[in-house]
């Protein structure tokens, strides 16, 4: 059996549900509009703003590298011997004549002593020798005098033989026989002043040969006095001692023109860069560089850019402008930016993403009415960071570095 209802019920019921249902929709409808807010806001946050501004165009590459010392040597061994003594350590300072190393070589303190002994026989060979000559020139010029008085006694005598032949009190044989013996004074006289002459050239040739024998054995004793002191190892270099070589230890034999290590000017420091070929292409001596060193930036300027590559990279010398921090030290490892191009007052747009050298460039930009608009420019130069540009933008401009090919306002 039906039951019947009541109307107002009925109506009552069918406006509560109609309430409901639009509360419902109400609700939906602030959902949506949530959920397409919340997408609209994640859209703004995979997109990159950026804002186009003007100032000093710069381009820059990047290098890494060392710090190395500019005067720096390798302390070579000039002589063999045995390790005995470690004087200095790697780290040390030294000045250049400080003993570093001490060798020793029995043979050559006896060429030492050898050359000592040689010496002492040729200068006593050139002493002999000069108190030969002295004898000799002595007995020779003696001789000479003597022959010299003879011939001048019998001049005398046939001076007066002249005048007695002339008087008829001698005869002309008579006369004839002093002429002879005076003939054979002046010919032994001769003889005499020649012996001493050819004596004298003798003596000069033969104390020559004695004093460059002396001198031999002088020279001989000072390269073996020389090579005796190499046994002492010295830097030659005011700096530190950078490294010792490993076989620098006691008792250790030691070739002669082995490396023992090396010394550096810890104040003649300059960086060693690496940089790829592509961006050396752009470095050339005189541009400035930025070197970071312990988390401080240092001016310095390129002395070298080197003509070869090796694995890719080309290195490049740079010599610093101002002091360094402390704590720079050689073999450090640094890294850096290279300016190989600055123009001042450039209108400058931040470089997307998706740009490529060359090409004109295509970015959204956002007008003053706040609509996005396409815009394409030729690019003057680019850099790493920004685009220069002469037109199509204005100072405050924001432009999307995202790729216009996917995304569109």
């Amino acid at each position: 059996m039906e039951i019947p209802k009541d109307a107002p019920s009925l109506r009552k019921w069918t406006l509560l549900g109609g309430i409901g249902a639009v509360l419902v929709l109400a609700v939906v409808v602030v959902s949506l509009r949530s959920s397409f807010g919340a997408i609209f806001h994640e859209k703004n946050n995979a997109l990159v703003f950026k804002t186009v501004v003007r100032g000093d165009f710069v381009e820059q590459v990047p290098a890494y590298g060392t710090l190395k010392s500019d005067v720096r040597r390798s302390v070579v061994s000039k002589v063999s011997g045995t390790v005995t003594q470690i004087i200095k350590l790697a780290g040390e300072p030294v000045k250049k004549d400080d003993v570093i190393v001490v060798l020793t070589n029995p043979q050559l303190n006896q060429e030492v002593r050898k050359a000592e002994l040689s010496l002492k026989d040729a200068e006593a060979a050139l002493q002999q020798t000069k108190a030969e000559i002295a004898d000799n020139h002595l007995e020779l010029q003696n001789t000479y005098v003597i022959n010299q008085s003879d011939a001048k006694a019998q001049l005398a005598q046939l001076t007066a033989r002249e005048k007695l032949a002339k008087l008829n009190i001698i005869s002309k044989l008579e006369l004839m026989q002093y002429q002879a013996t005076y003939d054979k004074a002046v010919l032994a006289e001769k003889l005499a002043k020649k012996r001493l002459d050819a004596a004298a050239s003798a003596e000069q040739a033969k104390l020559a040969s004695a004093a460059i024998k002396a001198q031999s054995a002088q020279q001989a004793l000072d390269n073996a006095k020389l090579n005796e002191s190499y046994l002492a190892i010295r830097p030659g270099l005011n700096g530190r001692i950078q490294s010792l070589a490993t076989n620098v230890e006691l008792g250790t034999w030691i070739e002669q023109g082995t490396s023992l290590g090396i010394v550096a000017d810890p104040d003649s420091l300059i960086a060693q860069l690496q940089v790829s070929t592509s961006d050396a292409a752009k470095v050339k001596a005189g541009d400035s560089a930025l070197i970071n060193i312990n988390g401080s930036q240092v001016s310095a300027l390129v002395t070298r850019v080197a003509p070869n590559a090796s694995n890719g990279q080309v290195q490049v010398d740079v010599r610093f402008d101002e002091p360094l921090p402390g704590g720079a030290r050689s073999d450090m490892d640094v890294r850096g930016t290279i300016t190989t191009y600055k123009m001042q007052d450039q209108l400058l747009v931040p470089r997307p993403p998706y740009y490529r050298d060359g090409d004109e460039l295509a970015i959204y930009k956002q007008k003053p009415s706040g609509e996005w608009v396409l815009a394409r420019v030729p690019v003057n130069r680019a850099s790493r960071d920004f685009l220069s540009v002469s037109k199509g933008f204005a100072v405050g401009d924001k432009v999307v570095m995202n790729n216009p090919k996917d995304w569109q306002p």
